[in-house]
């Protein structure tokens, strides 16, 4: 679809800036996670900073799925700016050392990277949900996702 290439498009153009950055960023935040309280609170804080960007993707997802066609490039108006600027945010923000968190982290990339495919009509994300149904691991999910979004 063409709101899926448009937002993967933005994102080649951002993604040495912003990777570049990234090193900086999640290693000053590995470092504020290594203290056991203040890395609490640092970890809460991402998380309540995610769940705007979060509930933006879902609501545009959502509607994008429900609207008419003739509405999709106002949906696309927000849900493209909203999806580059949440996978900016999720590739700034440290994945922690554990792998679940960094699995949690790259799922939330792809949710970004495939807008408006990114979540079932359950709510869920659609990498989990196709990584379930499969029974395949969550690299296998996104190049299947990834293609479908291509054939689109």
């Amino acid at each position: 679809m063409w709101a899926t290439n448009l937002v993967q498009l933005a994102m080649k153009i951002v993604f040495w800036p912003v990777n570049i950055l990234a090193i900086a960023t999640t290693f000053v935040g590995g470092l504020i996670m290594a203290l056991p309280l203040i890395g609490l609170i640092f970890v809460l804080l991402l998380s309540i900073m995610w769940l705007p960007f979060f509930a933006l993707l879902l609501g545009s997802a959502w509607l994008w799925h429900r609207a008419p066609q003739v509405t999709y490039p106002l949906i696309a108006l927000i849900g493209v700016p909203v999806a580059l600027l949440g996978w900016v945010y999720c590739t700034l923000m440290p994945g922690g050392g554990d792998p679940d968190d960094m699995q949690a982290k790259r799922q939330k990339q792809t949710m970004c990277a495939l807008w408006p495919y990114a979540h079932a009509t359950d709510g869920r994300p659609l990498v989990q949900q196709v990584q379930e149904e499969e029974g395949i691991g969550f690299f296998r999910a996104v190049m299947i996702m990834t293609r479908l979004a291509a054939m689109n």
